[in-house]
């Protein structure tokens, strides 16, 4: 017997662990990354050390949603959780006899910007991209951290083996408006995986 895919489970799951817990998370990396910017800028000349705030996501997302980068910048940073594919497994793959191995492949992507003048100094694009590349790799380090520390997704999925992807897009320059003064640069951050769900005709 074939169980039942379970997209929708395993999206809402990480909803859940992106409203619940992602912001304490992104203070945790905050507070990590405090003493190694000011060793590291430190050694560079540079105090104090440029600041790298880490704003919680203002909106989270289910599902695909391609016009994310033209929502309205209040509508930043964002999260998006998606459960996209469930890959075909071979008869004998369970884990356990007399169980079905589910699997089910979900990402979360998270999107910040920064903002620089229509006419910017070369200084003024490379602080503007340097802020936005910290806090891009400091997002993917707590999506990463969110995944595990939440190895079962709430109960949702057979314990998280190994480590999830993690890639950063390129930094993506819009206007955003022909009136404004101001150019957008967005870069997001995406963790991916493949969890595992075990059912039998006994759940």
């Amino acid at each position: 017997m074939i169980p039942d895919i379970v997209l929708e489970e395993v999206e809402r799951a990480l909803h859940l662990l992106v409203f619940n817990q992602l912001t304490g998370i992104l203070a945790e990396v905050a507070s990590d990354m405090a003493a190694e910017d000011t060793a590291y800028y430190g050694a560079l000349g540079i105090s104090p050390a440029p600041d790298t705030p880490l704003t919680p996501p203002v909106v989270i997302l289910d599902g695909h949603h391609p016009y994310v980068l033209e929502r309205p910048l209040t509508d930043f940073p964002n999260v998006t959780v998606n459960a996209h594919e469930h890959p075909e497994t071979q008869p004998g793959t369970s884990y356990v006899d007399q169980l079905e191995n589910i699997q089910t492949s979900a990402y979360i992507e998270a999107f910040n910007y920064a903002l620089v003048p229509r006419d910017p100094t070369a200084e003024q694009i490379a602080d503007a991209e340097d802020l936005l590349n910290r806090v891009t790799k400091r997002y993917a380090r707590a999506l990463h951290r969110l995944v595990k520390e939440n190895p079962t997704l709430l109960g949702t999925v057979h314990r998280t083996e190994g480590s999830p992807t993690v890639t950063l897009s390129n930094v993506a320059p819009s206007a955003v408006s022909d009136l404004d003064d101001q150019i957008v640069l967005f870069q997001g951050a995406r963790l991916d995986y493949v969890w595992t769900t075990l059912k039998g005709d006994w759940q």
